[in-house]
């Protein structure tokens, strides 16, 4: 991608085309140079294992349908009865019950809650952007926690997801210097977090 930023060099198009398209500004200095995107979700898995192509687009569609009854949920302790209508399944609604009831989302309570966090960083030659799942911000503290539905072990996740959790953690960082971050995956199927450090 090319930043396309309208730098003081614009001034209107001259074309031999009707008068309103004469009026039309367009831009004549040099194209700036070329940055370098970063997704945190282009870096979230560095290899897959082979997947029947149905079972891998079934995968995707459950964590997608989970991650936005998370983000449609109130701030509080949930119940069986917010989660009655949204077509999750018994089990995977024990799954996200799981999470709220979790030390950390209790902790999390205490704190400013953003779900599907929207970022962008631009820094010298990079553009960093994307969507933190869910965040809890404090005068001292963010945490920062993103839902996985994988079923692999923790340390399977850790490896998996570390770089995107470093990517994120980078993010937080420039956003806010002087808090401390702490990262944790939180393991749907599992019920528990596991802290990325």
């Amino acid at each position: 991608h090319i930043e396309q930023t309208v730098p003081e060099k614009i001034k209107p198009a001259h074309s031999s085309g009707s008068a309103y398209a004469e009026r039309l500004p367009s831009y004549q200095g040099d194209f700036p140079e070329e940055k370098v995107w970063i997704t945190p979700s282009s870096r979230e898995v560095s290899g897959l294992p082979d997947l029947e192509e149905e079972d891998h687009v079934r995968g995707r569609s459950f964590g997608t349908e989970v991650h936005e009854v998370i983000e449609q949920l109130p701030d509080r302790i949930w119940t069986m009865e917010d989660l009655k209508d949204t077509g999750l399944d018994e089990d995977a609604c024990r799954m996200v019950l799981a999470f709220g009831n979790s030390a950390l989302y209790q902790k999390a309570l205490t704190m400013e809650i953003h779900k599907e966090y929207p970022f962008y960083i631009e820094r010298d030659k990079f553009c960093l952007h994307g969507t933190m799942d869910f965040i809890a911000i404090s005068d001292a503290d963010v945490i920062l926690i993103d839902f996985k539905t994988d079923r692999i072990s923790d340390a399977a996740l850790k490896d998996r997801y570390q770089e995107q959790i470093d990517t994120y953690r980078s993010a937080l960082e420039i956003l806010y210097p002087e808090k401390r971050i702490t990262a944790y995956l939180w393991s749907l199927p599992q019920k528990h977090e596991v802290e990325i450090v």
